[in-house]
């Protein structure tokens, strides 16, 4: 254990160079930008921020600590902005069969890829193509809405799934 102590010790500079100068520490104040003087104060003035306080919880108060950190650092890590983009793209028509619709609602698929789906519909395959590492926005209802109209394409039949709606 003694041929170990120096290894596992930490130590300070100041301990092991004898010749190095004194650390110097400066300490300068800058404000807030208007955005974070507003994150920091909005969260100061929540109740449940008060309440914390309040408590007295070391790991509350450290909590609270952390966030207004992150709020004075960035205030993109305390509330991320939505990104702005001058490129607009319409929206995609997706033929999807009903099962689709399971995941939307939560079933228990049994590790269903969402990427495979698309692979199974014939008319899918341009949209795989640049699916590849994009995120498809598409809600609950607008699925439903485009799965009620009907479609001339089959439904592919899968074993061990069942669909939501009767195929048309």
């Amino acid at each position: 254990m003694q041929v170990l102590r120096p290894f596992i010790l930490r130590r300070l500079k100041s301990d092991v160079e004898k010749q190095l100068p004194e650390k110097t520490e400066y300490i300068i104040k800058c404000p807030l930008s208007k955005r974070q003087r507003c994150l920091y104060d909005d969260f100061m003035s929540r109740r449940s921020t008060r309440e914390n306080l309040r408590s007295g919880s070391v790991m509350s108060v450290l909590n609270i600590v952390m966030q207004l950190r992150k709020c004075c650092n960035h205030p993109n890590l305390f509330e991320p902005r939505p990104i702005l983009s001058p490129f607009v793209m319409q929206p995609l028509t997706i033929i999807l069969p009903g099962m689709l619709l399971n995941i939307c609602q939560g079933k228990d698929l049994e590790e269903t890829n969402v990427l495979d789906l698309f692979k199974i519909s014939p008319s899918c395959d341009s949209l795989f193509a640049y699916s590849e590492g994009h995120r498809l926005a598409m809600n609950e209802q607008m699925l439903k809405d485009y799965l009620s109209t009907p479609v001339d394409v089959p439904i592919p039949k899968l074993k061990g799934f069942h669909f939501s709606r009767p195929p048309p």
